[in-house]
């Protein structure tokens, strides 16, 4: 479990990073990627480790790629995804799931930002001022979700 404190630190990272930058460094997910599959090697063993990680790793991969696809969801989020996994294994369909959750919440708060925000400046189309980066406006943080559901996986488990 304490390499659970370990995924944080790489999460943390991603999200802040992320906020900073809309961006999540490949460095980074490179490293939290090999943390995961050593971790699971130590904690269970070559052949079992490895498989748990790799599992972990490559599910985001084939579950999201069509959200990916069509723009849903960023490349960023789905290899922090698979960083996650190579932490926890295939229970990372659990974690998609509740980071979905999150993901939803997020968006209604950010809904409700924008309504607010047209309302105080009594604009009723233009988003122009809102304090988004040129480019991402209507986009959230899903770092920020994946954070939440994993910590949510993690403290329900």
């Amino acid at each position: 479990m304490d390499y659970y404190f370990i995924l944080m630190i790489f999460l943390g990272a991603a999200v802040v990073s992320d906020f900073c930058f809309w961006r999540i460094p490949n460095q980074l997910i490179l490293a939290g990627l090999i943390s995961g599959i050593m971790s699971g090697i130590f904690h269970n063993g070559m052949a079992v480790g490895l498989r748990h990680s790799l599992t972990g790793g490559l599910l985001p991969l084939i579950c999201l790629i069509l959200l990916f696809r069509f723009k849903v969801i960023g490349g960023g989020d789905i290899k922090l995804l698979s960083l996650t996994g190579s932490f926890v294994g295939a229970d990372i369909i659990y974690i998609i799931f509740f980071s979905f959750i999150f993901g939803g919440i997020l968006s209604v708060i950010y809904i409700l930002k924008v309504f607010w925000f047209r309302a105080m400046h009594h604009s009723r189309f233009s988003t122009t001022g809102l304090p988004e980066q040129k480019g991402y406006q209507g986009c959230i943080h899903f770092s920020l979700a994946i954070f939440a559901g994993t910590v949510y996986y993690l403290l329900s488990g």
